[in-house]
């Protein structure tokens, strides 16, 4: 017996393809044309009761953000959501749970900041995010939750950390080491 090579030719392709960035699928278009069907295939799972698979979601559409804020569960963890715009974050800002975790946004507009500021939830994780704007730390500012983690946030303006501080001095608790 002949030892086998550790790599197909298809595996070597793929990983070829990844390195360059865009990973091309032998049936059915590129990683992020598959995404989207899965998130799509998700998204009605959604919407007719089934939650199974939220945490795979890397977008949400109107419809299923809308859907997920109709859940009755304590804990949306959404940790695969990378742009959160605020027509979305208005339909989550509706959910009633206490725990809301968008874990890999790096970014946070001030629109979608105001949204989320309008949530009733105890704690609220940003872990993902690289910045923060002064304003969208003025609208989280005004969030009437207790705990906000900001683990990833990497740069702070003094004006946006004044916000925060103050947040803070109010009874909220930050988490960011």
């Amino acid at each position: 017996d002949s030892p086998k090579p550790e790599h197909s030719d298809a595996q070597a392709r793929h990983e070829s393809h990844t390195r360059m960035g865009q990973t091309a699928q032998p049936h059915g278009g590129t990683q992020s044309q598959r995404q989207d069907k899965q998130n799509m295939a998700i998204w009605k799972e959604i919407c007719v009761g089934n939650l199974s698979r939220k945490y795979e979601l890397t977008r949400l559409s109107p419809d299923a953000a809308k859907c997920l804020a109709q859940w009755e569960g304590k804990d949306l963890f959404l940790n695969g959501i990378t742009e959160l715009p605020a027509s979305i974050a208005e339909k989550l800002s509706q959910w009633e749970g206490e725990w809301l975790c968008l874990n890999r946004l790096t970014e946070l507009s001030p629109e979608a900041a105001e949204s989320l500021s309008r949530w009733r939830g105890i704690r609220l994780s940003l872990n993902g995010l690289i910045e923060l704007t002064p304003q969208a730390a003025k609208y989280l500012s005004e969030w009437r939750g207790k705990e906000m983690e900001v683990v990833g946030l990497g740069k702070i303006s003094p004006e946006a950390n004044k916000y925060l501080t103050a947040w803070q001095k109010a009874g909220g608790e930050i988490i960011s080491r």
